[in-house]
């Protein structure tokens, strides 16, 4: 039992560490380092080959993705918007809708990834610890409108 409280220590740790290295947590404004401790414990790591499909456009949202390492690509109607790489997030959108939301695009692996995920109750709890993100998180997802508007009128 203690053991396992130690290697469960190390674990948050390292996550902690990693977070830190992430644009992302950039807004967060105060007590960083605690929030950051308290937010490492619900992400874990997740490994995805070459060609992997993370996620699917139209699917109901279950996880938010930090990529540690790597590339993927994003696609929407088989078009390609963006490619992300590692300190890239993606995911946030259809979960901060909830309710009904259905995945707006899909990610698929382009090399090898080491991603960071937690599930979308983890989510919503993240949110209540930093909420500095649901701001940020807004305001990247008026961008993302505004690309989708431009793209529907090309």
């Amino acid at each position: 039992p203690a053991s396992s409280l130690w290697f469960a220590s190390i674990v948050q740790s390292r996550t902690a560490h990693q977070l830190k290295t992430m644009p992302l947590f950039d807004v967060i404004q105060v007590q960083f380092d605690k929030k950051i401790m308290e937010i490492a414990q619900y992400f874990r790591y997740q490994s995805a080959d070459s060609k992997e499909t993370i996620i699917v456009e139209g699917e109901v949202p279950d996880d938010f993705f930090l990529l540690v390492s790597g590339k993927v690509e994003v696609s929407q109607n088989d078009q390609t918007i963006c490619e992300l790489v590692a300190g890239d997030y993606f995911g946030e959108l259809a979960l901060l809708e909830g309710g009904n939301s259905k995945r707006k695009a899909t990610v698929k692996t382009l090399t090898n990834c080491t991603l960071m995920c937690c599930t979308s109750d983890a989510f919503k709890t993240i949110l209540r610890i930093v909420p500095e993100f649901i701001e940020h998180f807004n305001n990247v997802k008026e961008k993302y409108n505004k690309m989708d508007l431009e793209r529907n009128t090309e």
